[in-house]
């Protein structure tokens, strides 16, 4: 075969770079305001009362500066692995595939929960055979729906997720302007913090969950026209869901009352009724779909069947999420297993109960996702060192992207890190949930170590 063949052939075979700095901003923002924004807001309230309003302020703030701490290695380093590429270089292999793997398996996981919650959603307007059926039965089916999207191409999937947040972050434009134009209930507002200081700390973590996937933007590497576009995302996406959400929030809390509010019903739902009437509600709740729509088709579907395809290709994941369909352009062999993953745990929410499986893995996932990221930010400064000790200056003119305020940026995003895990693993459940799923991780790495140690994979390889 000539040369020129087998650069086609590899090509052809290889993920396709085709994603606008619109694309990448939409996946962004689409994964953020998700579920978290129409489902666990319920919780949050409940937890903080209205001082959840400066909660949310503050652990959108919080997760900007984890972004920004990240973007000059998205902008430098551009891969589909992402922080297993970039743990992996600068520290090594365990945290490199520690923070690839967290980042990846918590994203299937909230496949399942952000499906029953689209469900819940869908079930309000179709309750075939009941809620309970319906919700299982909508979850399955707009996760297959998802699932064949992201198989067909990233071009389709990143024009459907443009087209979607597009909608969904004008409808909560519009309803938090309206909002304050017709007027809010002020005494919903006091006391503003009914369960004092710890109140507020403990609303943290959920609203921390919510502003989490912006960092799904990190996994366009090998897919975007201008690395230089992932850094510009990962700010103009975190502002947009830090505005959208503020703002919402104190719209919700004027217009109904906190203490009537749960995870069974959309908050949105609620307040658009309180001021619009019915017509109101079904504006509210088709947005409360897009968002978890969103979050499935870049984060639960898109984003780890893009990390499994960077581990995959040296071998640190199976062979079989490495393939790439040679007419589509996607990893379809590992979208359909991550598929089946997800369906495996809308069942298993379906049967225990969706209240309890959110809860769980929402605690579990923001531990996870939080040590991931500790181990990108600290790589991310020690790729900055080393453009220094090489001669850099210019860090902008270098690789296209500053990340500001250095070091004050990282400085936060660790500090902000650290006291999110303090305030996740605040009881018995939560550190046994994470003893097992990092003891399943240790025996994961061990069978990666034995299989270079047998020559299978080569010890330099850093994805």
């Amino acid at each position: 075969m000539s040369e020129v063949a087998v650069k086609a052939v590899k090509e052809d075979t290889t993920l396709k770079k085709g994603m606008s700095f619109w694309q990448i901003w939409a996946f962004g923002v689409g994964s953020v305001v998700g579920d978290g924004l129409f489902i666990y807001l319920g919780q949050g309230v409940q937890t903080g009362g209205p001082v959840a309003i400066l909660a949310v302020a503050f652990a959108g703030f919080m997760q900007m500066a984890i972004m920004l701490a990240m973007g000059e290695l998205a902008v430098g380093m551009p891969s589909a692995g992402a922080m297993t590429f970039w743990c992996s270089k600068y520290l090594n292999r365990f945290c490199g595939l520690f923070a690839g793997m967290t980042f990846s398996v918590s994203w299937i996981v909230f496949g399942g929960s952000t499906s029953i919650a689209l469900g819940t959603i869908m079930a309000y307007w179709a309750p075939i055979g009941g809620q309970a059926f319906a919700t299982l039965f909508w979850a399955v089916i707009w996760w297959s729906v998802f699932a064949v999207l992201n198989i067909a191409g990233v071009s389709i999937a990143s024009n459907v997720q443009l087209f979607l947040v597009v909608v969904l972050v004008g409808i909560m434009a519009v309803f938090g302007i309206a909002g304050v134009v017709h007027g809010l209930n002020m005494d919903n507002f006091t006391p503003f913090a009914p369960f004092g200081f710890k109140g507020f700390a403990n609303t943290i973590p959920i609203a921390c969950f919510a502003f989490m996937g912006a960092a799904t933007i990190c996994t366009c590497g090998n897919e975007c026209r201008d690395p230089r576009d992932l850094g510009k995302s990962l700010f103009w996406a975190s502002l947009t869901f830090i505005i959208v959400y503020c703002l919402a929030m104190v719209v919700v809390i004027g217009a109904v009352n906190w203490k009537d509010q749960s995870l069974d019903v959309s908050l949105f739902t609620l307040a658009a009724k309180t001021l619009w009437g019915p017509v109101g509600g079904t504006i509210l709740n088709i947005a409360a779909w897009i968002a978890a729509a969103t979050c499935l088709i870049s984060g639960s579907l898109y984003t780890p069947s893009r990390v499994f395809f960077g581990m995959a290709e040296v071998g640190y994941m199976p062979k079989v999420f490495a393939k790439v369909n040679s007419r589509t352009r996607t990893p379809v062999r590992g979208l359909v297993i991550i598929w089946a993953c997800g369906m495996i745990l809308i069942l298993a929410g379906a049967k225990w109960g969706a209240s309890l499986v959110y809860t769980t893995l929402v605690n579990q996932g923001v531990v996870a996702w939080t040590l991931g990221w500790i181990l990108a930010i600290i790589a991310g400064i020690k790729y900055r060192r080393k453009l220094r000790t090489q001669g850099v200056k210019d860090i902008k003119a270098h690789i296209g992207w500053k990340q500001p305020l250095y070091p004050v940026t990282p400085i936060i995003a660790l500090a902000s890190s650290v006291y999110l895990l303090y305030l996740c693993l605040n009881g018995v459940v939560a550190i046994v949930g994470m003893c097992i799923w990092l003891a399943a991780f240790c025996l994961y790495y061990w069978r990666i170590k034995t299989k270079v140690r047998a020559g299978e994979l080569s010890e330099d390889v850093y994805f």
